[in-house]
């Protein structure tokens, strides 16, 4: 009995001994303007050095266009289903990141760089004549570069996962916006 609780520390501690070497994560934001809600995503982080990491992360979002009339009719001919048109978001960035280490396992974490951004907005327009709708919907794409910026703070960080809490900024020409999030990882360890 000893000698499996003397073996199971020691393997413990080895495997807290090991770099890490990356973890992919998945993430949930909550949006600060009121027509954009949430987002989801998922990452990737590989370890360039022990405080340095590049991070892959894809983006999906969709909300209510800012163009929405009051006026307009959102529900089907089935009641609580809404068929309100989407504007949808996908964002696409690349970022550095460096870990500063306040104390036992808890991390700050600030990364930047660039995102590629697809934005696909629908604008409301009064339907001319006699029609069965009161608005033309016209849909435009748009692509753009933007800077993305993320701060985030370790909340649980176990062996093999962490939690991290972030606030998250994608600046660009046509839609700027910030997030607050939840992000989950798992950890994966060099051999």
């Amino acid at each position: 009995m000893v000698m499996m609780i003397l073996s199971f520390t020691t393997d413990s501690l080895a495997q807290e001994k090991r770099s890490l070497k990356g973890m992919l994560y998945t993430h949930f934001d909550v949006f600060y303007p009121k027509y954009l809600p949430f987002e989801i995503g998922l990452g990737y982080q590989r370890m360039i050095t022990k405080e340095y990491y590049l991070s892959l992360n894809y983006r999906f979002a969709f909300s209510t266009p800012r163009s929405y009339p009051s006026d307009y009719k959102k529900y089907g001919l089935i009641t609580f289903v809404d068929f309100t048109p989407k504007d949808y978001m996908h964002s696409i960035s690349l970022r550095v990141g460096r870990d500063y280490y306040l104390f036992n396992r808890l991390n700050w974490h600030i990364e930047l760089g660039p995102s590629l951004n697809f934005y696909r907005e629908n604008i409301f327009h009064p339907a001319h004549g006699f029609q069965y709708r009161s608005y033309d919907i016209e849909i435009v794409p748009h692509t753009m570069l933007g800077l993305s910026i993320k701060n985030s703070i370790n909340i649980a960080d176990k062996k093999r996962y962490r939690t991290e809490l972030f606030w998250y900024n994608n600046i660009n020409t046509r839609f700027t916006y910030s997030a607050l999030g939840i992000q989950i990882g798992r950890k994966t360890f060099k051999n």
